[in-house]
């Protein structure tokens, strides 16, 4: 639409938007939403002095430019989909090649490293002990790989495949390969989260779960989470090794685990706290709120 007077319009304007527009001498303005598939991504403004005239053509100008931003926009949206596609494949397929190829390897490995160690009589200690090392460095392995493969598995929230789903899949997953206690209370309808939220939820308990099964030794982790009104309260608890804190924030080789789950909570502006004492486990604390107040532009993977 045309505004040909914006000191008598009938739009509503806050005192500083009036100011704004009387210091830039602002007398006409052409307005136009910016759509895309329906949703409205933005505006766009032609402001024109007091002695200039938006004209029809300026409007049918302002149009054409909209619609080409929108164009754009929804160009770049499609290539960041498909961008996430192709990681999500090559991730797949890469946890598919892992399991089929380096842990049977393992396994075989382990099974002749057993077999080799029964057919040595009782006075081959020194036989027996080298092979025990290599069996305990064998199961080391499969663990490791295992974790691994659990993480490069995509685990994204759809319409059938809802946030509560991809939590319990993802912690049964790591209860088996690691033999851990792995527990997940939910408060709350998940399903009513916005997309953006359940996917920075998702990423964080994934990340923190496989950091626990990884470094901190435990055999038990806890997750819960709590749906307010207008915030959501998450937390991961382990009875691992811990961690010190201090010596944590003052190296140059700090956890990217950790620095990636405090970045995603604050991308949606979040909060992110770490309580821990070196050999009492670890509690992550994570507060999102339902209204974001910052730029949707999703952080590195």
């Amino acid at each position: 639409m045309r505004i040909p007077d914006v000191s008598t319009c009938e739009i509503p304007l806050t005192p500083r938007q009036k100011e704004c527009y009387q210091q830039l001498d602002v007398h006409q303005m052409g307005v136009k939403p910016i759509f895309a598939d329906q949703d409205i991504l933005g505006v766009l403004l032609l402001m024109r002095h007091k002695h200039q005239y938006i004209s029809p053509e300026n409007m049918g100008l302002l149009n054409a430019l909209t619609n080409h931003v929108a164009v754009l926009i929804k160009n770049a949206n499609l290539k960041s989909l498909s961008r996430d596609l192709v990681i999500m494949e090559e991730r797949r397929r890469l946890a598919h090649e892992l399991h089929d190829a380096v842990t049977q390897s393992l396994f075989s490995l382990s099974m002749a490293v057993e077999g080799l160690k029964s057919s040595f009589s009782n006075d081959e200690q020194t036989a027996q002990a080298a092979l025990d090392i290599i069996s305990v460095q064998t199961a080391t392995i499969q663990r490791e790989l295992r974790s691994l493969i659990n993480e490069l598995r995509p685990l994204d929230v759809s319409l059938e495949d809802s946030l509560d789903q991809a939590l319990k899949r993802h912690a049964n997953s790591l209860q088996q390969a690691s033999g851990a206690d792995v527990r997940i209370n939910i408060q709350g309808d998940t399903r009513k989260l916005p997309p953006n939220t359940q996917q920075v939820i998702n990423r964080i308990a994934q990340e923190a779960l496989s950091n626990i099964m990884r470094h901190a030794q435990a055999t038990q982790a806890h997750l819960e989470i709590c749906i307010d009104e207008d915030k959501v309260r998450m937390s991961v608890t382990d009875n691992g090794i811990g961690l010190d804190l201090n010596q944590w924030q003052n190296s140059n080789q700090s956890s990217y685990g950790l620095v990636s789950m405090r970045e995603r909570a604050e991308w949606i502006g979040g909060t992110f706290e770490i309580q821990t004492v070196p050999g009492k486990g670890v509690k992550i604390f994570v507060k999102l709120p339902l209204v974001s107040t910052k730029a949707q532009v999703s952080p590195n993977e």
